[in-house]
């Protein structure tokens, strides 16, 4: 994840180069937060796929989500990647993206917001 910038109308692509995140579990070594855990001596990082995830796109300039673009399901290649498979909105100007997900049954919600850009075609001004 990284604030990023995508042009009008332009698919996004499916990697980290788009709009993507990774869910790693998380448990504490020597009083520090770290992503992964211990496994038979061994500190093994564990990605892992929620009981449910979506993602929104909201325009930050006027608050509103985008038609269409709300609780979508991402595209997911691997255990933990997941990606939002879109193409950029047309209107140029700042958004974020709302990842929401749950890790498991008994978990409550998270959510996670990263911003963005989109440029037109031509020069913003």
């Amino acid at each position: 994840m990284g604030d990023s910038t995508f042009i009008q109308n332009q698919l996004l692509p499916s990697d980290t180069n788009g709009l993507y995140l990774v869910l790693s579990d998380s448990t504490y070594i020597g009083g520090t937060l770290v992503d992964g855990t211990y496994t038979g001596g061994q500190y093994v990082i564990r990605n892992f796929n929620p009981v449910d995830i979506s993602y929104s796109i909201w325009k930050t300039f006027d608050g509103s989500s985008i038609d269409g673009c709300s609780l979508r399901v991402p595209y997911s290649p691997e255990t933990g990647y997941f990606y939002a498979n879109m193409y950029a909105p047309s209107e140029p100007g700042p958004y974020e993206i709302r990842w929401i997900y749950q890790k498991d049954a008994s978990s409550s919600i998270t959510e996670i917001t990263e911003s963005f850009q989109v440029q037109s075609w031509g020069i913003d001004t």
